[in-house]
């Protein structure tokens, strides 16, 4: 799993402010490639024909990195598992773990059916499949689905 941590440290010990990246064919002899940032250059090539493109893809990382990793943060807390006692009861679907078998099932809270079990998670799309709420451990949202036309 990615540490974002430590990309976050990685990214404070850099130079600080926005990174450029500049390229030069001097003498129709050397390509150089150079990143600009507030202290001197901390990326000086020579002499290969890949290092300028490296320079602009390492300038736009660093740039990129905060709002990045702020996203992924965001995500991993949307998406955590938490306990089971922390689980909505509004008949939203969520994804559980079943303590019995560790597979990860699709359930809404229910109450009232059947009589014997006041309350329980029913599996969803499958009629009269009620399971004692202590079956599950812990559970997550149903993750969005996919983007598409």
């Amino acid at each position: 799993m990615l540490d974002l941590d430590a990309l976050e440290a990685l990214l404070a010990k850099a130079s600080p402010g926005e990174w450029t990246a500049s390229s030069h064919d001097w003498f129709a002899l050397r390509t150089h490639a150079l990143i600009i940032c507030d202290r001197p250059p901390v990326f000086y090539a020579e002499s290969h024909a890949a290092w300028p493109a490296n320079s602009a893809a390492i300038a736009a990382l660093h740039n990129a990195a905060p709002a990045l990793i702020a996203e992924l943060r965001e995500f991993r807390e949307a998406n955590r598992w938490r306990p089971i006692a922390e689980a909505p009861k509004d008949n939203a679907g969520i994804e559980a773990i079943d303590s019995r078998t560790g597979f990860v099932r699709v359930v809404d809270y229910y109450k009232g059916y059947p009589l014997d079990w006041t309350h329980c998670w029913a599996l969803q799309g499958a009629s009269n499949e009620c399971y004692p709420l202590e079956y599950f451990t812990h559970w997550r949202p149903i993750p969005d689905p996919p983007e598409g036309e």
